[in-house]
């Protein structure tokens, strides 16, 4: 079963934690047997009153720090889904954005609201391609006169993204190799992810393309970690904005 902890705590915090609670259950255990034989009856329900104490606290800190729960299937195919319609989506429909106005820094306004509403009103099409269920959804991504089809795959913690370019044969994929090399370095050389190159017809709309798909292992709580998910996701959105940037000064076709 593979489970998360209830709550996120440092190593070392546990250990203080730990060792703190069995230090005044020991202490207390000890009081109370060194004065079991005298008079002093406060001294005695003091060291139990703090047993009682450290050791429900033990037990809780046990529990907590060492048990995990769950996750379950069905979670996280929902945050699987999630991710894949809205997290990476959303990200993607900044990439035309144009450079903002320069204003004074006292001017500037942050909150969610204004994420949003800039989500909104951004001129770059996100459509997407997904069964819900499915650990993998299509997107076309641009401009009318400039979009780009990918594929998102998550596989919980192992993501692939792929690109197609319109090809007519198994040739066209040594040239495109040579021109979108440094665009895709950022993937394979900052990034660490495993490339491919393919030449298909694909089942998306029955065309030939040559694809480019680049691999890469996360850690397992991939689906859980919210930090991690917003990096993958503009670090992918930059990427891709630079890749359509690229394949105009290079005149290579993204659609047919």
């Amino acid at each position: 079963m593979d489970g998360q902890h209830f709550i996120y705590t440092p190593y070392w915090l546990r250990v203080v934690a730990i060792v703190c609670l069995t230090a005044i259950l020991a202490l207390s255990i000890v009081v109370t047997i060194f004065y079991i034989h005298t008079n002093k009856e406060d001294w005695i329900l003091l060291a139990l009153s703090a047993a009682q104490v450290s050791a429900s606290g033990l037990v809780v800190v046990l529990f907590l720090f060492f048990s995990a729960r769950d996750v379950g299937s069905t979670g996280l195919q929902h945050k699987a889904d999630r991710f894949l319609c809205t997290t990476f989506p959303s990200a993607c429909a900044l990439i035309d954005f144009p450079v903002a106005e320069p204003r004074t820094w006292g001017d500037m306004k942050i909150g969610q609201r204004f994420i949003r509403k800039n989500r909104e009103q951004a001129p770059t099409e996100v459509l997407v391609r997904h069964n819900m269920g499915e650990n993998a959804a299509f997107y076309r991504i641009g401009k009318q006169d400039r979009a780009l089809t990918m594929r998102l795959q998550a596989n919980v913690y192992e993501l692939t993204v792929s690109y197609y370019f319109p090809a007519a044969s198994q040739g066209e994929v040594e040239g495109l190799k040579d021109k979108l090399d440094w665009a895709l370095q950022r993937y394979t050389e900052i990034g660490g992810y495993a490339i491919s190159w393919y030449f298909s017809k694909e089942e998306f709309d029955s065309r030939t393309y040559a694809s480019v798909h680049l691999t890469r292992v996360f850690p397992e709580d991939f689906l859980e970690n919210e930090k991690l998910k917003l990096f993958f996701c503009q670090d992918v959105a930059a990427s891709t904005r630079s890749l359509i940037k690229e394949c105009g000064a290079q005149r290579i076709a993204t659609t047919y």
